[in-house]
């Protein structure tokens, strides 16, 4: 049941809003994470927007969007695209995936005023690794039980581990859930200035594998993202994911 976490759901077919607030020291905000999940006919967008704020010259300067379309029988990318703001740090990156090829462009920007930026563009075999948010899918579907996944990032497959610790509770606000805990290894070397460090613990409600709480770790600190806003249809994910059983 999710009425009642200040966010008040309501139903749109075929649509699904996440947003959540990132904090430190548990109690102050840094940032906000939104992701938007649109079932089309055959393939399912998501869509991120992250921003942080109000802490400190560092934090208010990251920033990233970021979109893939995801075939709904396989759950595998078809497309992602990037765009990040990290401590003056800015690219943009591009994936299709197709016909057992990866197609990538990156564009790496000098500065806010530069609107042409340095481009590298490769092909690359593609033996049906994940890209991040089809990863994450992945993630959230097995998240009872763990496993391996592979993901390709900055022209080059990443290897994420995860795994089941326990069934937990967790509470928002007025709302309890019951939760599979999942710890990952977020060893993940990138080329930007926030780097994964450590492990990560992700909280996903059992019943709509929507994704509640997550710890995690990086080269500039710690943080929690909680879950504070859902709008449309909670039950989307679980939905998708029964259709690719």
């Amino acid at each position: 049941m999710l009425v009642g976490i200040s966010l008040v759901s309501f139903l749109l077919q075929n649509h699904l809003e996440l947003c959540y607030k990132a904090y430190i020291l548990t109690f102050i905000e840094v940032g906000k994470v939104c992701i938007t999940y649109i079932e089309k006919e055959k393939d399912l967008e998501i869509m991120s927007s992250a921003k942080t704020m109000g802490l400190g010259k560092i934090l208010k300067k990251i920033s990233n969007v970021g979109k893939a379309v995801i075939d709904k029988n396989s759950l595998l990318p078809k497309s992602f695209i990037y765009y990040q703001q990290e401590i003056g740090y800015i690219r943009l990156q591009e994936y299709k995936f197709q016909n057992g090829k990866i197609m990538t462009k990156i564009i790496r920007y000098k500065d806010m005023n530069d609107k042409i930026g340095e481009k590298e563009e490769n092909e690359y075999e593609w033996t049906e690794e994940f890209e991040p948010y089809s990863a994450f899918l992945s993630l959230l579907k097995n998240s009872s039980s763990g496993g391996t996944i592979k993901v390709f990032y900055e022209n080059k497959v990443h290897i994420i581990n995860h795994r089941f610790l326990a069934e937990d509770e967790v509470r928002l606000r007025t709302v309890s859930f019951k939760a599979n805990l999942v710890e990952i290894e977020a060893e993940v070397e990138t080329q930007a200035p926030l780097k994964p460090h450590g492990k990560w613990y992700l909280w996903v409600d059992s019943g709509n594998l929507l994704p509640l709480k997550l710890r995690v770790n990086s080269t500039i600190g710690s943080a929690s993202i909680i879950l504070e806003k859902v709008k449309g249809d909670p039950a989307l994910l679980t939905n998708v994911m029964k259709n690719n059983q």
